[in-house]
């Protein structure tokens, strides 16, 4: 499989999550037994079973057509799986051959419409997608160590520990709620900047062998918004049907696989962040949906969570010799 094959399946995946709705169990690349040899296992793209149902998604991102061919396989595999339906995708259409064999044999054909220009303009249920972040400056960290002998101690191995440090992220996110309380999301305060320091402790913490009794970290902050761009808009439905008629609409983003499933006022979200790549000292602090219409939330999945937090290139680390707080 190649990733746009697995990235199309998991797409049509999360389409049919939608339409199956609640007590539905969608799995997107599943083994499942063959009935008449249950030690083989049978890989299917998509696998749909609800109260008894046992549906089979089987999915196909070619440039041409799909045929005759490829529909009979599916009418086998039905038989085989003792499935009670099996749905053919393909990304480019099917041939009028294999319409007319699936619909003899209640193989159910869908496949996907490119919307024009115009079309997204007139669709009035598009949705934006916009990340916020904290965009650092001045980034320092200063550390007591009580009362040692500063001719003892390295910076460049104190600033070297600490960047390896497993707690690394707890001094790092230390200014968050002080930030947060500045209001930097509402619109007159988008061109804010805001001065932050906060003292803390952390239990057990030591480098270079000497235990760190305080932390402070100072800087400033403003709000940065990225908007996401939205280079394709999907229509996916029955082969014979135009973009229009169909009920189902897919908008797709410019940042991995992030999309929004629509289906009568329902949507599904994905937020994909496998792709974001944000300068050094960007805070990711939270995201944004809006719309012209409302709209009901019925799933929201995000995808590599990681990303999201905080890179540094060089940390700026200083020692004191004087306690910071009284915390």
């Amino acid at each position: 499989m190649t990733k746009a094959s697995d990235q199309f399946e998991q797409m049509i995946a999360r389409i049919h999550e939608l339409l199956e709705g609640e007590g539905a169990q969608v799995e997107w690349n599943e083994n499942i037994p063959d009935p008449d040899n249950p030690w083989r296992l049978r890989q299917i793209d998509v696998v749909v079973r609800k109260d008894g149902f046992l549906g089979l998604i089987e999915c196909r991102i070619h440039k041409s057509k799909q045929n005759v061919k490829w529909v009979e396989e599916l009418i086998g595999k039905r038989i085989s799986l003792k499935a009670d339906a099996v749905v053919a995708v393909s990304s480019s259409g099917f041939t009028s051959g294999a319409m007319k064999k699936a619909a003899k044999y209640g193989i159910v054909l869908r496949d996907l419409l490119t919307l024009s220009d115009d079309e997204i303009r007139s669709w009035s249920r598009a949705i934006k997608i916009s990340l916020f972040f904290y965009k650092y400056e001045e980034f320092e960290i200063f550390l007591y160590l009580g009362h040692v002998d500063l001719t003892s101690i390295s910076i460049q191995k104190i600033a070297g520990e600490l960047k390896n440090y497993y707690g690394l992220r707890t001094i790092l996110t230390a200014p968050l709620e002080l930030i947060d309380s500045k209001k930097l999301i509402l619109k007159g305060n988008h061109n804010k900047t805001v001065r932050f320091a906060v003292q803390f402790r952390i239990d057990n913490f030591h480098l270079q062998g000497k235990a760190v009794e305080e932390i402070e970290v100072k800087g400033k902050a403003a709000l940065e918004r990225l908007d996401l761009n939205m280079p394709l808009m999907l229509a996916y439905g029955l082969p014979s049907t135009g973009a229009k008629e169909r009920h189902v609409y897919i908008q797709t983003f410019n940042m991995g696989q992030t999309s929004i499933v629509h289906h009568q006022g329902v949507v599904s979200i994905c937020l994909d962040l496998s792709d974001l790549d944000i300068p050094p000292y960007w805070q990711f602090r939270f995201f944004t949906t809006s719309g012209d219409q409302d709209n009901y939330i019925e799933k929201l999945e995000i995808s590599s969570p990681e990303k999201v937090i905080m890179k540094v290139d060089k940390l700026r680390v200083n020692i004191v010799t004087e306690r910071i707080s009284t915390c």
